[in-house]
């Protein structure tokens, strides 16, 4: 037994010291390790700079307060002589978090805990993953805890001191109900209680809710207590609360202009989840199932007909176990992850102190021998491992200064998912994206602001982590309208580590095209690939032609899609790259945003933006080459269809490893703007005269300002007045191969038409005249003059 003893402790101070090594290892780290972190190092900020941190939520920026200011403004001074650093809060906090330890280990011992049994009870809370992950934090929650359980042992140890000494007291409460532990002893005995220590617990529990006003816990224990046994004891302790809550209270919302109550009660309305709170419950069932069984037996260990018995026989410890257990409830509230148990892990630490206490004496060895067992299987189902915390902290920093110089470049507005990344880099913060989404949830913010501004382009860059996009329900960050309208507006043009950096990236050519009636593409971009080596650049915004490298080695193929309807199939994108004869050069098949986010998860009218790599094979002939794309059921194979039957659509041309085109010296200028932005902008014709039964080759060199929503076939007619053609060539552009509807803008097209000559056609002068029509209802395009066609040039025939 010994030995499991011995293991037993090695593992806990392990623990413990795991959480240390991390406090310090944070102290030393100067970026946001915790989303939450960066709001708080903001807030600090202001107080420091004498602003307010409550204001109206309608009012740019976009951030404000829903935590009370005491560890902001504590912090505060520092922050301001060190600059934006998150080293004094997370000072605080590691320092909250050995002051809890020393707290619970004084409460066991004022309980009668043997020094052994205080200390472990102590390591286990130290050393439990939840206070490993966030005692390295600057959050509020740890110094929030200390303050109250200061103020639970402020009253214990004063109880215990009036025992000692009655005639220094003023409040009498009975013997029974004085002991921090009661022992099931029924003889009543009146207790005096001294009037200050209740008067110090009241300050410590009003200090507890002015840093997070959730801590209710255990002023509500104390007042239970002791409305229980003695009510002068509760009015005093009300008093207190009172005198020292409702002063800053008025001061703090004469100043603020009533913000500070509506920022911390009215404006704090994340939803509640049932499923988020039974899923979080069940974690953490599981993962402190051996504590939970050590603090039933040391509730119930000398406790006969506790469940009968009067209230009376409640300690001041039983009912801040009732509330403390009772915060649990709070983990529904979206948002909420491991801090909303601290209290609860406190008090089950706490009884199951008691619980090894009274296994470890009084019983036969047996039982002695179930108390290091249960330690083990509890390291065992709270293991982990601190190699992942130290590769984070690594590879974050690194990404922090690898995004560094890039963000202190910028001038406009950032968006960042990660607050101290600005922070830190010396950039505002616009807009709190978290607080704003559960506005919008509950339908207290209408997102116009910030929706308006991605989809226009008004932020310089866009970071957010990975996981947020194809996630959003995970953390809620972020409601799907604004991830729709981050997609709208912005692309992804950069990974770095945890982050992905977006940049406006306007589509290059919108469109509306809808397969199945349920996905909808918007339009597209085309880009070279982004290349990570090097240093990190951002791409102009190019929104007409594919903004492609000379000789690409990597396409990407961006696609912005919109759910029509709830789709319940995850759907595979075929992306195909085809030369003129159909051969296939590359192709990718793959779920949307690079596998990562299947169309089932997609809500209804929500936008997607979905890219695609494409690997150019090295020996790549130079040519006009077309991208094809559809959609498919990968387990049936079944493509969806378009309006019209195609179960693919013809997307775009482009011209790899070919010279820019243009109009050679030799070719006559003929400038001849027709309708929907299509110029002619010269011509090229053989030698004249031109023999009767002889061919006629004609090149026309066109170009268009922007995309063309229809295929027109190109008519080239030889007559003269008044006849009709007498020769003519009818198609579309490269004899078929290069519709109008996938035209680059600005792109020069040489357009090659040969007209056979009739043998009997007479010796003459003869017009060409050119346009173009759509071939479904035959209608021309028009000339500036209102001309269905131009009348080119005359071409001299000769006699065969």
């Amino acid at each position: 037994m010994l030995a499991f003893w011995l293991v037993a402790l090695a593992g806990l101070l392990l623990y413990v010291a795991f959480t240390l090594h991390l406090c310090l290892l944070a102290l030393g780290y100067p970026y946001q390790l915790d989303y939450g972190e960066g709001l708080v190092l903001y807030q600090s900020q202001l107080l420091a700079h004498g602003k307010s941190i409550y204001k109206a939520i309608d009012s740019f920026p976009y951030i404000f307060s829903n935590y009370p200011p005491l560890m902001q403004a504590v912090a505060g001074p520092l922050v301001a002589l060190l600059g934006p650093s998150f080293l004094p809060g997370r000072l605080l906090s590691m320092l909250a978090t050995l002051g809890l330890a020393v707290v619970l280990y004084t409460l066991l011992r004022e309980a009668g805990a043997g020094a052994l049994s205080a200390i472990v009870a102590a390591f286990l809370f130290v050393g439990s993953p939840y206070v490993y992950h966030w005692a390295p934090l600057f959050r509020i929650d740890l110094p929030a805890l200390f303050l109250s359980t200061m103020g639970i042992l402020v009253l214990c140890r004063a109880t215990l001191r009036s025992m000692a000494n009655p005639a220094d007291a003023v409040v009498q409460i009975p013997h029974t109900v004085a002991m921090l532990h009661s022992s099931g002893s029924t003889r009543q005995k009146s207790l005096p209680v001294a009037r200050r220590p209740i008067y110090l617990a009241g300050l410590l529990f009003v200090l507890a809710l002015y840093t997070k006003q959730s801590y209710i816990a255990a002023p509500l224990a104390a007042l239970i207590f002791l409305l229980i046994n003695n009510r002068e004891a509760a009015r005093h302790l009300g008093l207190s609360l009172a005198i020292f809550g409702l002063g800053p209270l008025l001061v703090l919302q004469l100043a603020t202009g009533g913000a500070f109550v509506f920022d911390l009660f009215m404006a704090n309305v994340n939803p509640f989840s049932l499923s988020l709170l039974g899923g979080q419950v069940g974690n953490f069932v599981l993962t402190f199932a051996a504590i939970i069984s050590l603090a039933v037996t040391g509730l119930a260990s000398n406790k006969p007909g506790r469940i009968t018995s009067s209230l009376a026989r409640l300690s001041l410890l039983d009912c801040y176990l009732l509330t403390g257990l009772a915060t649990i409830l709070l983990a529904g509230k979206v948002g909420a992850w491991e801090n909303y148990f601290f209290e609860a892990l406190f008090v089950l630490c706490l009884y199951a102190g008691l619980g090894i206490e009274r296994l470890s004496h009084g019983h036969s060895t047996v039982v002695h021998g179930l108390v290091p067992v249960a330690l083990l299987i509890q390291l065992g189902l709270m293991w982990h491992d601190p190699r992942i915390a130290i590769r984070v902290v690594a590879e974050d920093g690194a990404a922090n200064r690898t995004l560094a110089p890039l963000i202190a470049n910028q001038s406009g507005m950032i968006f960042s998912e990660d607050l101290g990344l600005l922070l830190v880099n010396g950039k505002d913060i616009p807009f709190y994206s978290f607080e704003y989404a559960q506005l919008a949830e509950v339908g207290r913010w209408p997102q116009t602001w910030e929706t308006e501004a991605l989809r226009s382009g008004r932020f310089s860059l866009v970071i957010l982590e990975k996981g947020t996009r194809e996630n959003p329900d995970r953390f809620r960050r972020f409601t799907r309208q604004v991830l729709s309208a981050l997609d709208t507006g912005y692309g992804l043009v950069a990974e770095v580590g945890k982050y992905r950096v977006y940049a406006p990236q306007p589509l290059q050519r919108p469109m509306d095209v809808s397969f199945a009636n349920n996905i909808a593409l918007l339009g597209y971009r085309i880009d070279s690939a982004p290349d990570q080596r090097g240093d990190l650049t951002i791409p102009p915004p190019d929104v007409t032609m594919p903004h492609l490298d000379p000789y690409p080695a990597r396409l990407r193929l961006t696609l912005l899609w919109q759910a029509r309807q709830t789709i319940t199939t995850d759907y595979q994108v075929f992306v195909h790259l085809e030369d003129s004869a159909g051969r296939r050069a590359a192709q990718s098949d793959a779920m949307p945003f690079f596998n990562l986010y299947p169309t089932s998860r997609w809500s209804d009218d929500e936008i997607v933006r979905d890219y695609h790599d494409l690997d150019l094979p090295p020996d790549l002939s130079p040519g006009r080459y077309v991208l094809r794309i559809g959609l498919y059921d990968p387990h049936s194979g079944q493509r969806l269809q378009l309006t019209g039957g195609a179960d693919n659509l013809l997307l775009a041309a482009l011209p790899l490893n070919l010279p820019a085109p243009g109009v050679p010296p030799s070719a006559t200028a003929r400038r001849a703007p027709f309708e929907n932005g299509i110029s002619l902008l010269a011509y090229q014709l053989p030698t004249m005269p031109i023999m009767a039964g002889s061919t006629l080759t004609v090149t026309l060199y066109w170009q268009t300002d922007a995309f063309i929503s229809r295929d027109y076939t190109v008519f080239l007619h030889l007559s003269r007045e008044s006849e009709l053609p007498l020769a003519q060539d009818d198609r579309q552009p490269l004899d078929g191969t290069y519709p109008t509807s996938i035209w680059n803008p600005g792109e020069v097209i040489a357009d090659v038409h040969v007209l056979r000559l009739p043998r009997d056609l007479s010796p003459g002068i003869y017009r060409l005249l050119l346009g173009l029509y759509y071939q479904p209802d035959g209608r021309r395009l028009t000339l500036a003059s209102g001309d269905d066609h131009l009348s080119l040039t005359t071409v001299q025939v000769t006699a065969e």
